[in-house]
């Protein structure tokens, strides 16, 4: 055989066959119990890893919806302030990420996304007998959750909430995660030499604006260690179609937004196409912080609950 086609077929062998061959998933279940008072929703088949802090006062509802990488975890020092302000608060990890579903093949689209957390919410409306609007707030990635949720049902929506949104940009290409063999190396790529507790540490590092602590640190490290974590990433990464600020359907909604100045992820500059988009907007600029103000800033929650009391 000539020494092209050895090479050749050397070729083929690693890209197409050895990944199969090497380990590429971590073996952890997703607890029964994550957190006292965690919660399982089915939306549609997809299991939705739920907490809630429900208040008497009854002022409103909000719903947490976390950022790339991120969990109910990310909100943890927000949820209690919000409820004893008078919110009912619903945190939700969205399907990949946190505890909930780690499936094949599911659409991460933001559009579908936003349809299987309405339905997540309609079961909670019933369940706990709450109605009324709903204050949708997102962080980075979750807050283009927030628009596709606003245009599905801009009725039941009395504002959004963008945390250092990632609502504006280009979108990225993804016809190569549709390549069965490209899709099992990445998995090997995540499980092997990405997703470690060196990385994860620089990664929050990084929006943090600071080094982690311990809990901090696994936190987001221990949900990234579930079984078939890196497939669902795939197709994450595969499926993922954001959408930005033009895409809100109804300009009329109110916009709370939040940020830190020195966020490296996504400039603060997006603030300015935010408020140039969308007439109400009330903005609170954190100085010196980073892509995740409501995680390091004491006084997140403050201004949060200020901006709140100036809706409609």
């Amino acid at each position: 055989m000539k020494t092209w086609k050895k090479i050749l077929l050397i070729l083929l062998f690693i890209v197409f066959i050895l990944p199969y061959f090497l380990p590429a998933e971590n073996t952890k279940a997703i607890p029964v119990k994550p957190f006292e008072n965690s919660e399982f929703v089915i939306a549609d088949g997809v299991s939705l890893h739920i907490r809630t802090w429900f208040s008497p006062q009854n002022n409103g509802n909000i719903l947490l919806i976390h950022g790339l990488g991120g969990s109910t975890f990310s909100y943890r020092n927000n949820v209690e302030a919000l409820a004893e302000a008078g919110y009912n608060v619903v945190a939700v990890d969205l399907p990949a990420f946190g505890y909930s579903d780690r499936k094949r093949n599911i659409d991460h689209s933001q559009d579908n996304r936003a349809r299987l957390l309405w339905l997540m919410i309609d079961q909670i409306e019933k369940k706990y007998d709450i109605g009324g609007d709903w204050i949708l707030t997102g962080h980075s990635m979750g807050a283009s959750t927030t628009i596709s949720m606003a245009n599905q049902r801009e009725e039941k929506i009395r504002a959004l909430g963008f945390i250092d949104g990632a609502v504006s940009g280009a979108h990225r290409s993804s016809f190569l995660f549709n390549i069965p063999s490209v899709g099992q190396w990445m998995k090997v790529i995540l499980k092997n030499f990405v997703v470690n507790e060196k990385n994860v540490t620089n990664f929050l590092t990084s929006a943090y604006n600071r080094i982690p602590e311990e809990d901090e640190l696994f936190g987001y490290y221990d949900p990234f260690t579930i079984k078939g974590t890196f497939g669902a990433w795939v197709d994450f990464l595969r499926t993922a179609k954001n959408l930005n600020i033009e895409d809100l359907k109804s300009k009329d909604i109110p916009v709370i937004v939040l940020w830190g100045d020195d966020d490296e992820w996504v400039s603060v500059d997006t603030v300015g196409i935010i408020e140039s988009t969308v007439p109400n907007t009330l903005v609170y600029i954190f100085e010196g912080e980073g892509h995740c103000p409501n995680e390091t800033s004491p006084l997140f929650n403050e201004k949060m609950i200020e901006l709140l009391n100036q809706l409609p």
